[in-house]
């Protein structure tokens, strides 16, 4: 089941962190540990992924934290320096590692893009 949610506005070209936390349905920590995630935007949802605006991939490894559930979902600057606008997004979860390779949308919604005003 997708979550509606619109990820918060984000100005082009700056890092971003996102603090994902995973539980099962009983609130417990989950190991995410070989899970994929995936970040895409794109300003038509009908286009392939490689024609994607924006994708950043992350295969979780071990690290102390995703044992746990907890996972930093980073997106560099060269990722997000795609051109201000309007986005939809959506946000997959690949359990390799910690359900049989079950894939869920976790969110989807609208993503919006400032543009920055320093270009340095």
């Amino acid at each position: 089941m997708s979550t509606k949610a619109n990820l918060p506005p984000f100005v082009q070209g700056d890092d971003l962190i996102f603090d994902l936390r995973f539980t099962n349905d009983f609130g417990d920590p989950l190991n995410v540990v070989g899970d994929t995630l995936y970040l895409t935007l794109k300003t038509d949802r009908d286009v392939d992924d490689n024609l994607a605006d924006m994708q950043v991939i992350k295969v979780i490894v071990a690290d102390g934290k995703a044992e746990y559930g907890l996972v930093e979902f980073h997106v560099t600057r060269e990722q997000s320096n795609i051109p201000a606008g309007t986005y939809h997004y959506d946000y997959q979860w690949v359990k390799n590692g910690s359900d049989e390779g079950k894939v869920s949308t976790e969110f989807s919604g609208i993503a919006t893009v400032i543009q920055g005003v320093t270009k340095s």
